[in-house]
């Protein structure tokens, strides 16, 4: 099984999503977990009997794994080693959750709170998608870039209010289709507020539009329960999102700034940043119909046994001395595995060290 997705931007209408979810739980066995959440989700494809079992987790400390139809995109990462510790980990990517309802996953939690199960949300991405340049991406950009220049000690006399050290903001460019695009991230990924501002349609390679930016949020601990909490209380996400933004990072009219401490009441926002929370907050939430296309490919799995053999004859061509009787089995094993889905790309690894050991010269 795999999951193809056919994303629909046929009308390019502006929207606030959630693009990723972590979730730990604790007190409930895996598999009990899975079923729980199957219950709620009004998805027919996604049942316990779909999520392939893995012998090795998708985030770091976790050492196994249930991944809806095998793939990247809706995990339960579990320990065998320290369960009740870990936990069970239930993670989310922006693929998984364009199958789910975001009711389902607020019923979910709910549940969760009402059987007083320990729970608690590590992260939770916003992302605003924009369609018609409502995002003031080149404004926002020179405000950074000034901000970065004058450096600590100046920056009082920027339009940036925020904590963000200036040395965690990176810009780079490109170009798609024959567009240009300069995204920028600012923040830290180590820390519970990280946000990028990016082309999202050269980042996805759409050659039938010409402008999709995305403005994304990526919130982690406190901020991302924060969010959790509030769309249990039926807060909207977009209501959310600029909430979320300011508490990161606000533009202030810094001409206006007297004194050592910066009031954004007695000197505002800056009005293309102004206009931007304004417009973005309109944005209501549409519980639309799930469209994506999930299907049985045989295809598929011969693009994974493709690429086992593609990966197995680069090593081959870098064997200098090796046990040749060892080389068939190797491959069958990997076809085998392939064939059934089951952690290809992990025997890789494993082919790759056993020939290791057979020859040190290998890299």
């Amino acid at each position: 099984m795999r999951v193809e997705f056919k994303e629909y931007i046929g009308e390019k209408q502006n929207q606030v999503i959630i693009d990723y979810l972590t979730l730990t739980v604790h007190q409930v066995q895996v598999l009990d977990l899975l079923e729980i959440f199957c219950k709620f989700i009004e998805n027919q494809e996604i049942i316990p009997s779909n999520f392939t079992l893995y012998e090795y987790g998708t985030l770091k400390g976790y050492d196994t794994s249930y991944r809806f139809l095998g793939e990247n995109i809706i995990n339960f990462n579990f320990s065998t080693k320290l369960p009740e510790r870990m936990g069970v980990n239930i993670n989310i990517s922006g693929q998984g959750l364009k199958l789910i309802n975001l009711n389902n996953l607020i019923e979910f939690v709910n549940h969760l709170e009402s059987e007083n199960i320990k729970y608690n949300c590590t992260r939770l991405d916003l992302a605003f998608d924009d369609f018609n340049n409502t995002i003031p991406k080149q404004e926002i950009i020179e405000d950074l870039e000034q901000y970065v220049l004058l450096g600590i000690g100046q920056q009082n006399n920027t339009n940036c209010l925020t904590r963000i050290k200036n040395t965690s903001i990176q810009f780079y460019s490109g170009a798609f289709n024959k567009i240009q695009y300069k995204n920028v991230t600012f923040g830290s990924r180590k820390g519970t507020f990280f946000a990028r501002m990016y082309d999202k349609r050269a980042e996805q390679q759409y050659t039938n539009i010409d402008y999709y930016e995305r403005f994304e949020l990526e919130l982690r601990q406190d901020r991302a329960q924060y969010v959790l909490l509030k769309l249990m209380q039926k807060q909207e996400l977009s209501i959310l999102f600029v909430e979320l933004l300011c508490s990161g990072i606000k533009f202030i009219n810094a001409d206006k700034y007297q004194g050592k401490e910066r009031d954004v009441k007695k000197v505002g926002l800056k009005s293309y940043f102004q206009q931007f929370l304004e417009e973005v907050s309109k944005i209501k939430y549409e519980y639309k119909k799930i469209k994506y296309q999930i299907k049985q490919t045989t295809e598929y799995f011969l693009k994974k046994v493709n690429y086992v053999y593609n990966q197995l004859g680069t090593l081959l061509s870098a064997i200098h001395q090796t046990n040749s009787k060892v080389l068939p089995s190797i491959l069958s094993e990997c076809r085998k595995k392939a064939l059934n889905h089951d952690k290809y790309s992990y025997y890789i690894k494993n082919c790759k060290k056993e020939l290791i050991i057979q020859n040190p010269f290998i890299t």
